[in-house]
């Protein structure tokens, strides 16, 4: 039984996806012209739309990449001094920023690059920039379980490395990370190992819990 070749790289990325592109284009460009109008005309309108205005720019490069979703569980140490919900909200936008596929956002402020690797000891560093924030206790990432097993609310704790038992999410070239779920909590009560079960602020014995006056219409 024969092997299946391996293509180069480049032909797998950049070649075979122009000549799906093409072919698509001249079936469609059939389709048009019995319909009765004018393929280059339409053609046209298409590529205006896409990439006529930053609109449109913004929509076809987020249509076009592929995101892999990512949850991150993390614990913090709280300097004194300072207001512990405003450090645990200054930590889930600093992520939320590093993640960030536009700019100001990523590691140099020009947006998370394609296919970058998420690392856990990045984004620890990125945390330990945070005002107010003493130590970073523990770090847990996670990736969207697609294998249809609704444990853990859909989401797999990534494995660690056996080299420095770290944990890191790979990207291909064409992806990028989409931060869908952020726990950030204070050192007293640990990383969570799941996303499945957020830690409830009021479960504590000197936690307040403050009324929320709904706005009506």
């Amino acid at each position: 039984m024969s092997r299946p070749v391996e293509l180069p790289r480049w032909m797998d990325i950049g070649l075979l996806p122009l000549v799906n592109l093409a072919m698509a284009l001249v079936v469609c460009a059939i389709v048009v012209a019995v319909v009765g109008l004018d393929p280059l005309q339409v053609l046209t309108l298409l590529v205006k739309g896409a990439f006529g205005s930053r609109s449109g720019i913004g929509y076809t490069l987020y249509y076009a990449t592929t995101f892999v979703f990512t949850g991150l569980a993390v614990a913090v140490a709280i300097r004194d001094g300072f207001g512990r919900d405003a450090v645990l909200y200054e930590v889930r936008e600093a992520l939320r920023r590093l993640l960030w596929p536009l700019p100001p956002g990523g590691p140099d402020a020009t947006g998370w690059p394609l296919g970058r690797v998420v690392r856990e000891r990045e984004l620890e560093v990125e945390i330990s920039r945070v005002p107010g924030v003493r130590e970073v206790d523990g770090l847990n990432l996670f990736e969207r379980n697609t294998s249809g097993d609704t444990g853990g609310a859909g989401w797999q704790l990534l494995p660690r490395s056996a080299a420095d038992a770290a944990q890191s999410l790979d990207m291909q070239a064409w992806q990028l990370p989409e931060l869908l779920s952020i726990v950030v909590v204070d050192d007293s009560t640990g990383v969570p190992t799941s996303l499945a079960a957020l830690p409830n602020p009021f479960a504590q014995a000197n936690a307040v819990a403050v009324p929320v006056v709904p706005a009506l219409c």
